[in-house]
């Protein structure tokens, strides 16, 4: 390696990695690609730190191309040419949906499930091109234009189409590189030393200004501040799109908020603690368990849910003829709906639904919108019919189109049962181990499904982040996780239904319960509305599959043992509290065989199971997190002060006598600012005597620098304590 300093090394990888990392992040969120995380991180670390090194090994360009040549033959023999072709038809069919490009028709025959092709191996080769050119720029300190085309493509791309949004933070990374690359290039070109220190100090400036600037640019929906109303009712507008954090007695730290993502990240899922922000308030005459259906999402990557394939527009509804009351039956003097009014104590982006409305209710892309902003909305309830099992089998019983092998090759369906080809290989199997086959009603298969997953781990708040190494998170966790919480059991019932060739989704919102004794009876025999609070700990995920002749129906695969031991970190294995199905006992290890199955009719429908809500204490190790976060703040402070104080000091004795002094006439003078002093006027001569004199300072004129150095110091041991931290802290004075 060439002699130089390390401190160029580490700015330079550091640029190298900013530009990188946030290009492909962009291109990776804001088309949602299926690629592993892990390989792609470790892509990332591993060619970036090659392209840097290499810039300053003797033969270092060889090194680099023989490296790379092998790994892409590594490639080549994992699938390459496949994923790049599954790429390259991804960003073509987007941009055939946007503006009709294409190349002979080639884009208009794909499916809309090419979207979840993977393209792990494509983005992988892709990086290493990247890395290696970019590193090996700004290592030599070369001209910065010959890295930002390939550093810029991917968020032009995402740009061209409108709903190819990346995500804040990659946008963020992306133009903190490129800011802080163009500003000290020139510096960087002459001086690596000091392009490097120059590097550095860009470092916070450049990070105020490029987060104030993606701050300030307005997002989909903005709408501008009444100027009648003032600032303040700007400031409150602002201060409601941020998350909520929410610290308890316990210092676990959670942070809420509506968000309106069009993704969940699943990979970066660890502990959860509970949350006592209130959501919104619903008012009620319905006694029970219900859910408030939020969003649901179609596309399962591995590592995420995402929403390319929801309909635009969906009727969220069942059949007439399985509701508890028929609407045709006409009027009558008691109105058996049960009523539901949520009222939030904010705008959001979108409105809570329940099982199953009264009105006709439009779902766009999974949600329901909230265009007019209300805040206080109401539905009437119409749960299904006790016996709408019975009622389906008397109307389909002789349709063999009502079997699973009847709808799979509904066109309808196939957004619902699009999963990723190593998924579906090792969830068809699995399904297989189960016993399901095509002759089977959906209910039939989804029970057995049910089960199995909520045998197969215990609930647990505290479940720890999938591996770095784990690309299919319902695999990881029927496979390897002990414990999970309703993401998990949600996520991991929807593949396994989608295996079985059951259309199914992955759903968010609230589970609420209305205790009976809540309610009190008017004189006319009637029971008046109760209010509940709906706090953020209620929040949950369940699924949702498609009944043939019937509709979108729940499943709730998460144990119902959750709410009944609010003391234990995990949850035993006894699973009574779901009474739709014959389960009665949860193994607390893993099933190696098909359980059995007692399918018996549910009593209340499908929107009164018991098992809403994830109430669990708070994660006692959270405390332990925050304590290592809070010494790891106090390490990197203390570490940044002794580190610029050393610098300081081999700065001011750096170079010739002479020199020394100007640096030492340059920090006197910062000293004397800070305690509202002039500098002497002996150092001011020694200092002139240093820059136009031809004689040389001795040591004992050096000294007193030093000795006034230590004079300013001792003034500010005088001041109180916040001023002493800020000279000790933030100054590094001493």
């Amino acid at each position: 390696m060439k002699k130089r300093s390390i401190l160029p090394f580490f700015t330079d990888l550091l640029l190298t990695a900013a530009l990188c990392a946030g290009s492909f992040g962009c291109l990776l969120t804001g088309f949602d690609l299926n690629a592993g995380t892990s390989a792609v991180a470790a892509a990332l670390a591993f060619w970036s730190v090659a392209g840097v090194l290499c810039a300053r090994l003797p033969r270092g360009g060889w090194i680099a191309l023989a490296a790379g040549t092998v790994y892409v033959g590594h490639l080549a023999h994992n699938g390459l040419w496949e994923s790049l072709k599954n790429l390259v038809n991804i960003l073509g069919r987007l941009l055939y949906q946007a503006y009709g490009f294409d190349i002979g028709g080639a884009f208009a025959l794909l499916d809309a499930t090419i979207f979840q092709a993977p393209v792990t191996q494509a983005m992988v080769f892709l990086i290493l091109v990247v890395c290696l050119v970019t590193g090996w720029v700004i290592a030599r300190g070369k001209t910065a234009w010959l890295c930002l085309p390939a550093a810029l493509l991917p968020l032009v791309l995402t740009l061209m189409v409108v709903d190819t949004v990346p995500e804040l933070p990659w946008i963020f990374l992306l133009f903190f590189g490129v800011s802080v690359l163009l500003l000290s290039h020139s510096a960087r070109r002459r001086d690596p030393r000091q392009g490097a220190k120059l590097t550095l100090c860009l470092l916070l400036p450049i990070t105020l200004c490029v987060g104030g600037l993606l701050e300030g640019i307005p997002r989909a929906g903005y709408q501008p501040p009444d100027l009648e109303e003032g600032i303040l009712a700007f400031l409150k507008d602002r201060a409601d799109d941020l998350p909520y954090v929410d610290v308890d007695a316990q210092g676990n730290l959670t942070i809420t908020g509506d968000s309106g993502s069009s993704r969940v990240n699943l990979s970066g899922l660890g502990p959860k603690s509970q949350s006592q922000r209130m959501a919104f308030v619903v008012g009620t005459s319905y006694k029970g368990d219900f859910y408030l259906r939020g969003r649901s999402y179609s596309d399962y990557t591995g590592t995420r849910w995402t929403n390319y394939n929801s309909p635009a527009e969906e009727l969220f509804t069942v059949e007439e003829a399985f509701l508890s009351v028929r609407l045709n039956a006409g009027p009558s003097f008691y109105n058996p709906f049960s009523v539901v009014t949520i009222d939030s104590p904010y705008v959001r982006s979108r409105r809570y639904v329940p099982y199953y409305p009264s009105t006709q209710v439009i779902l766009e892309e999974g949600r329901l919108e909230n265009p007019d902003d209300a805040v206080t909305y109401s539905y009437g309830i119409n749960p299904l019919d006790s016996h709408w099992m019975d009622i389906w089998q008397n109307l389909y019983q002789d349709r063999a189109d009502m079997t699973i092998d009847g709808f799979r090759n509904e066109e309808a369906a196939a957004p619902f049962l699009a999963l990723p080809e190593d998924t579906a290989a090792w969830a068809e199997a699995l399904v297989q181990e189960l016993r399901i086959t095509g002759d089977m009603v959906a209910f039939e298969a989804a029970e057995v499904i049910r089960q199995y997953v909520r045998q197969s781990a215990v609930y647990s708040l505290g479940t720890s982040q999938m591996p770095w190494n784990q690309d299919d998170f319902a695999r990881w966790f029927l496979t390897e996780a002990e414990t999970g919480y309703c993401v998990h059991f949600a996520t991991a019932a929807t593949v396994l239904l989608r295996a079985a060739g059951i259309p199914a989704r992955y759903v968010e919102g609230y589970a609420v319960n209305i205790p009976e004794d809540s309610f009190s009876v008017t004189p006319w025999g009637t029971t008046e509305m109760t209010q509940v609070k709906v706090t953020e700990s209620m929040a949950h995920a369940w699924t949702e599959y498609y009944m043939p002749g019937v509709g979108w129906l729940m499943l709730e695969a998460t144990p119902g043992e959750a709410i009944l031991l609010p003391t234990e970190e995990t949850t035993p294995s006894t699973d009574t509290t779901v009474p739709s199905t014959g389960d009665t006992t949860t193994p607390t290890t893993r099933p190696s065989t098909v359980p059995s199955v007692t399918v018996t009719q549910p009593s209340t429908g499908a929107t009164a199971p018991t098992t809403p809500v994830d109430r669990e204490p708070v994660v006692p190790g959270a405390v332990w997190m925050g304590l290592g976060w809070t010494a790891l703040a106090a390490v990197l402070i203390a570490g940044q002060w002794r580190l610029r104080i050393w610098l300081r000091r081999k700065h001011l004795r750096r170079g010739a006598p002479n020199r020394q002094a100007l640096a030492g006439w340059k920090y006197a003078q910062f000293l004397a600012k800070c305690i509202r002093q002039t500098p002497p006027q002996d150092l001011r001569a020694l200092a002139q005597k240093a820059k136009f004199s031809p004689h040389t300072l001795t040591e004992e004129e050096l000294s007193r620098f030093d000795g006034y150095y230590a004079s300013c110091v001792e003034r500010m041991r005088q001041h109180n304590i916040l001023l002493r931290l800020y000279y000790r802290i933030i100054l590094a004075v001493y």
